[in-house]
C-alpha cells in the first residue's frame, strides 16, 4: 500500500502575525520538522502551498498549489491528493508541529486495518475535539473533495460527515502505541498564537529534537 504525506503549509498565519511554517524549533523550521516526520514512514512528501512559493524551504519535497485558490485545508488536501497518486495520506497542518512519526505511524495501520470496513478516514479526538489537519485519509475521499470544493464549500468538517470516519481518543492511541496520553495530548497543541509558538517551543527543548 502507498502512502504518502502532505503538510498543510498555506495558511496566511493571520493571528500569528507571521508565517507559521518558517518559524524555528530548535535548528529548524515547523515546514522542515513536519515534512521530516513525515518523510521517516511515507515514500512521498508533498508541500501544500496555496499559492505562497516554498521552493527554498521544501526543497526536498514536492511543492504543490492549490487547484481551487483560496479555499484553505480542503484545497490543500485536494491538490496533494491528485499529485500523489497513493493508498493513503498522512495529513498535518503546521498548526501542529509536535506531532510525531510513531503516532502517525499507528494511525496509519489503525486505517489500514479497518478499509474491509469501509473507513476512509482516520482522524483524532483529543480531549474532545477532532483534528482533521492531522489525520490519515483513503484515496476514495478525493471525489467527494473535488465535489465539495465545486461547491464553494471549504469546511472540512462538512466533508467528513459525507465520507466513513473512524476517531481515535488519545486512550486509544495509548493503549495502540504505548505513548502517554499526556504526551500524545501535546501532540495535538495547535499552534494559532505567540503564546502557543512560545509553549511549543518550550516542549520541544524539554523534549529535545527527537522527543
Amino acid at each position: 500500500m502507498k502512502i504518502a504525506g502532505i503538510v498543510l503549509a498555506g495558511g496566511a498565519s493571520r493571528r500569528m502575525g507571521t508565517d507559521k511554517a518558517a518559524l524555528e524549533l530548535g535548528s529548524s523550521s515547523v515546514l522542515d520538522i513536519i515534512a521530516g516526520e513525515l518523510s521517516s514512514i511515507t515514500s512521498q512528501v508533498y508541500i501544500a502551498t496555496g499559492s505562497v512559493c516554498r521552493e527554498e524551504m521544501a526543497s526536498e519535497y514536492i511543492e504543490v498549489n492549490d487547484i481551487y485558490p483560496g479555499s484553505g485545508p480542503l484545497a490543500g488536501i485536494q491538490a496533494g491528493m491528485l499529485r500523489g497518486e497513493a493508498d493513503l495520506y498522512v495529513v498535518v497542518s503546521c498548526d501542529i508541529p509536535l506531532i510525531r512519526a510513531e503516532l502517525l505511524s499507528a494511525m496509519v495501520e489503525v486505517l489500514e486495518v479497518s478499509l474491509d470496513s469501509g473507513i476512509q478516514a482516520l482522524v483524532p479526538q483529543i480531549k474532545g475535539q477532532i483534528h482533521p489537519l492531522a489525520a490519515v485519509y483513503h484515496h476514495s475521499m478525493i471525489d467527494t473533495l473535488e465535489t465539495q470544493l465545486r461547491e464553494d464549500n471549504r469546511r472540512v468538517r462538512d466533508a467528513l460527515s459525507k465520507v466513513s470516519v473512524r476517531y481515535v481518543t488519545e486512550s486509544e492511541l495509548e493503549a495502540i502505541t504505548g505513548i502517554p496520553a499526556a504526551r500524545i495530548e501535546e501532540m495535538f497543541i495547535n499552534m494559532n498564537e505567540k503564546e502557543d509558538y512560545e509553549r511549543v517551543k518550550q516542549i520541544y527543548g524539554s523534549r529535545g529534537q527527537n522527543q
